[in-house]
């Protein structure tokens, strides 16, 4: 993850570059409105757009996390390919049809400078998905850090044919190994050494700590607030060490349920240690 973290920095200078070379060359040409017009829509699209296609996704990677803790591998790895797979959708119609817009409004404008000023729209606002993951929950930057890739290759493609989609074609084998990256990636991620997460059933003070068991998903008011008031504490230190929180983070650092994550992040909340909920992104620490 070190190595997707250095190289997804250099793609990102890499993103800045095309965009204002691209932009630059674009408006000493008289086309302006493309780079100005581009630049307002990206901007939709981080602010607006992405937000909503990132609900269903978000919901389903929701739920196949609780059927990993309840141990259900098979539907677990059904609702996480649905879950990929619709990701993976709306990205691929993305890309296609940023670079389609792009390039068929350039009129007599050059290929490179709409190519660049292309990259630099869809590299951009995919980039803003992994802003706030850390190296613990990065299943999104694989597959964003494949499309950068896919994105490289298929401008490359496209400026050497002449044909956009040619280059979307190219594009595609990027965008499915991403997607099996980050499903392989996510799963690691909810696996411990020994296995599938293990969670366990609060009988006292002293179980509070990891003993193997499974912890039922939903338990009693009295037995959820000693979750909290015990981990609470780590969990602050947790959230201000990372610079992010979010639920499955606290489900995989102290192997509790999806509702003990809940409440940790709403009594942070009230402390006004963490941010309030953001759609599917992590929450901010104050």
């Amino acid at each position: 993850m070190k190595l997707i973290r250095a190289l997804g920095g250099l793609v990102s200078y890499m993103n800045i570059f095309a965009g204002i070379v691209g932009g630059l060359w674009l408006i000493i040409l008289g086309k302006w409105q493309l780079p100005v017009v581009g630049l307002i829509l990206a901007l939709i699209a981080v602010n607006a757009l992405f937000p909503i296609l990132m609900l269903p996704g978000y919901a389903l990677g929701r739920v196949s996390l609780k059927l990993l803790n309840a141990r259900h591998l098979i539907s677990y790895w059904i609702a996480q390919v649905i879950s990929w797979l619709f990701n993976l959708a709306w990205i691929t119609a993305f890309v296609y049809v940023v670079f389609h817009l792009v390039v068929n409004n350039g009129g007599t404008a050059p290929l490179l400078p709409l190519l660049l000023l292309a990259y630099s729209l869809v590299a951009g606002p995919l980039g803003e998905l992994t802003i706030n993951e850390s190296d613990d929950d990065g299943p999104t930057k694989m597959i964003i850090f494949a499309a950068d890739l896919g994105l490289i290759f298929m401008s490359i493609v496209v400026l050497i044919s002449g044909s956009l989609a040619t280059g979307f074609l190219a594009f595609i084998p990027f965008a499915l190994f991403g997607m099996a990256w980050g499903l392989m990636g996510g799963y690691a991620a909810m696996v411990e050494e020994k296995g599938i997460i293990k969670v366990r059933e609060p009988l006292g003070e002293e179980s509070l700590e990891p003993q193997g068991d499974r912890m039922p998903e939903h338990i009693s008011k009295t037995e959820l607030a000693k979750y909290v008031d015990h981990f609470y504490g780590k969990a602050v230190k947790l959230v201000r060490e990372k610079k992010f929180a979010s639920a499955g983070q606290l489900q995989r650092q102290f192997q509790v349920s999806y509702q003990v994550s809940a409440a940790l992040l709403d009594a942070m909340e009230d402390e006004n240690v963490i941010g309030p909920a953001d759609g599917a992104r992590p929450r901010e620490v104050l």
